[in-house]
């Protein structure tokens, strides 16, 4: 799916990937028939309808927004990742617990919540991880602050990640 896509062109895209007709997606939320002009171009959708049809079709509203070319989030395995993640959180090892914090904070990445991965994220702080570690807490405290849009927080955990292979 290219940058280039409208939004209408997108939610058709996702909905058809996952096999569901109009019908199947609006519910009654709304008729089919303000889909298909969605989908079509010829109506936009509220704020309110967007969030909707996000939840109905299992994406985030950012993956409408952004322009990006990634494909839909498959929230279920993202689910299987994070509960294998906590699995791991409750092993014994001194790695594996700031590794399995960040596997559970890039599933909220990959799922368009920022937010979330970095509340994941508090508190975690390198200096109590082996070296090797150090790497993956930064990326993921770079990715998230980038998602977020503060890009001098996320160029500073970017150079603090560099720094380690100097």
């Amino acid at each position: 799916m290219g940058a280039g896509y409208s939004l209408g062109q997108r939610i058709r895209e996702v909905r058809l990937q996952k096999k569901l007709t109009q019908t199947d997606v609006v519910g009654d939320y709304m008729t089919r028939n303000m889909l298909s002009k969605i989908e079509n171009g010829s109506a936009a959708p509220s704020v309110r309808t967007l969030e909707f049809l996000a939840v109905a079709l299992d994406v985030p509203v950012s993956y409408f927004l952004d322009g990006s070319d990634r494909e839909p989030v498959n929230t279920e395995q993202l689910r299987e990742i994070d509960d294998l993640a906590c699995m791991v959180l409750d092993c014994e090892g001194k790695n594996l617990p700031a590794l399995s914090l960040c596997i559970r904070a890039r599933t909220r990445l990959a799922a368009g919540r920022p937010d979330a991965a970095l509340s994941m994220m508090e508190g975690v702080d390198p200096v109590n991880y082996p070296e090797e570690v150090h790497n993956d807490i930064y990326a993921v405290l770079e990715d998230c602050y980038r998602l977020k849009g503060n890009y001098r927080l996320a160029y500073e955990y970017a150079l603090k990640r560099l720094g380690e292979h100097a």
